[in-house]
């Protein structure tokens, strides 16, 4: 009997590019889950009276999920920070490239923006974590290779 094999995602990186020539990614830090990819599309309804009571449909645009990213929040992070991470780019509407960097090295890419982040654990007995979600825009796609 043949088994499917199974990928543990250990080593899977998250990663933000810098804007510049040639283009850097630097790894989200802290990061302790990915959650949320994928790409949905609404059915069109093309039925006509001639359809003979059944519906007809054709795909509609596709549309990406948001994907959420929990980090144990550190406010020295640079991929965390005010100046130069995840809420900076919240705070001034950057459309940043991204790479999903999978274990075996393969890489889907695509333009993120942050529309939301939420910090939390401010506890006696705890740690403080980030909650981030990014929304792809555009075209995401599949590559192997290694991030850079």
């Amino acid at each position: 009997m043949q088994f499917h094999s199974a990928q543990s995602p250990i080593g899977t990186q998250f990663k933000l590019g810098d804007s510049s020539l040639p283009e850097t990614f630097a790894a989200i830090g802290g990061l302790k889950s990915i959650s949320g990819i994928g790409a949905s599309r609404d059915p069109i309804d093309i039925s006509t009276l001639e359809t003979n009571g059944w519906d007809q449909i054709m795909p509609g645009i596709k549309k990406s999920k948001q994907i959420t990213l929990e980090v144990n929040f550190d406010t020295d992070d640079a991929t965390h920070d005010w100046d130069t991470g995840l809420i900076s780019n919240f705070n001034d509407n950057v459309k940043a490239n991204a790479q999903l960097v999978f274990p075996n090295g393969v890489i889907f890419s695509f333009e993120v923006y942050v529309v939301d982040f939420e910090i939390n654990g401010f506890e006696v007995d705890g740690i403080i974590s980030g909650t981030f979600i990014v929304k792809p825009t555009g075209i995401m796609s599949f590559n192997t290779g290694s991030g850079s």
